[in-house]
């Protein structure tokens, strides 16, 4: 079952942004990530619980 979970990160530069990309993109069961550093949120979609994102 695929899920949307919406994140606040505290997120300062770009190399953080860059550090999120890479944990999002090889964890298992998400489908899609959308990071917006203006607002401070990751949208994440797929089967994953949003505690072990953190």
């Amino acid at each position: 079952m695929s899920q949307t979970a919406v994140l606040k990160v505290a997120m300062s530069c770009q190399g953080f942004l860059g550090a999120v990309n890479r944990i999002l993109g090889k964890m298992e069961g998400v489908v899609s990530y959308y990071i917006n550093i203006d607002e401070q949120k990751v949208t994440i979609e797929g089967n994953v619980q949003p505690e072990a994102v953190f």
